[in-house]
């Protein structure tokens, strides 16, 4: 197992592509940039993984399937987004359960 930084847009969602079993631990900025950081067994097959960004302006439907991972504050604390890993409604029941 190793940790894994991967770089984040902070559009709406993006897909990474992780490690199987990869769990996450955080997102933060590292000199600016938006960073996830992952502990993972870099010899497992990749699997996408749909990010998420969300700012405090944005709607979030009353439905959304997605774990909250932690909140990112950039251009001095003027922009703060909150960042999720989203699921489908099957993908959600078994991170519950594991988280």
């Amino acid at each position: 197992m190793k940790i894994i930084e991967t770089t984040l847009t902070l559009d709406k969602t993006q897909i990474i592509e992780l490690p199987k079993g990869a769990r996450i631990l955080d997102a933060q900025l590292v000199k600016g940039i938006p960073k996830l950081f992952s502990l993972a067994d870099k010899r497992q097959t990749l699997i996408p993984h749909i990010i998420a960004a969300f700012s405090h302006k944005d709607f979030i439907q009353d439905d959304y399937a997605g774990y909250y991972i932690t909140s990112l504050q950039t251009h001095g604390g003027s922009l703060v987004y909150h960042i999720f890993e989203t699921f489908t409604e099957t993908e959600q029941t078994h991170v519950t359960n594991y988280r």
